[in-house]
């Protein structure tokens, strides 16, 4: 992958390093040296090696699909990159040596805030059969230690889950928590459209041309 053209997606002046050493961990450099070939069959991954400005719907469409649930690679890589963002963002103190030190040095999940399987079997089938496929979808998920994310299990987000996440030491996940007192499938949907425009206005440099992604 060509550091130019991550720069160019990155707009920070570290040469677009962070963003290659996001995209060859969640990949994997055999998988990276395929995708430079052509011969990926990850349609997100595939997008990355075309973006411009004429295919940004196309990229809004890949990240609202219900295909990016299933794909680990491309869910840990578009979770990351929403982290990162946040933590350059939000964080006066942020350094790219801090992002490396809390993404490469931390093992990290990727958090269903709403609980995909809920601890109370009671409510399990119920959330499943309310919030479907946006249950996987990118704004019901977050990036989250993975040590953290194990002693959390799959308990509630208002009745436990929230005041754990104030422990994680991402600025994305404390700014989530202070934010949201309590976690519904409006909330998620109105979240999975604001970081679609946000993901693709950076990626593509331009935000989406009538934008198809509303809550349903």
């Amino acid at each position: 992958m060509d550091k130019k053209l991550i720069a160019k997606w990155q707009g920070h002046q570290d040469g677009g390093q962070l963003i290659l050493d996001t995209y060859t961990e969640a990949f994997g450099a055999d998988d990276a040296k395929i995708c430079n070939e052509g011969r990926t069959t990850d349609p997100l991954h595939s997008l990355f090696l075309k973006i411009s400005h004429e295919n940004t719907s196309a990229v809004a469409e890949r990240l609202t699909d219900d295909w990016l649930a299933g794909i680990p690679k491309s869910k840990n890589l578009v979770c990351r990159l929403v982290a990162l963002l946040d933590e350059l963002e939000l964080n006066p103190e942020c350094s790219l040596s801090l992002c490396r030190l809390l993404f490469w040095k931390e093992e990290i999940d990727i958090e269903h805030i709403e609980a995909a399987k809920h601890k109370d079997g009671s409510l399990r089938k119920g959330i499943q059969e309310l919030w479907g496929q946006d249950l996987h979808g990118l704004g019901n998920l977050t990036v989250l230690e993975r040590s953290l994310n194990r002693s959390i299990n799959n308990e509630g987000y208002s009745s436990h889950k929230r005041e754990r996440y104030h422990e994680s030491q991402f600025v994305s996940v404390k700014a989530f928590a202070a934010k949201h007192p309590e976690w519904t499938l409006k909330l998620a949907q109105a979240r999975k459209s604001e970081l679609t425009e946000r993901v693709t206005r950076y990626l593509c440099g331009s935000s989406i041309p009538n934008p198809q992604v509303q809550p349903s």
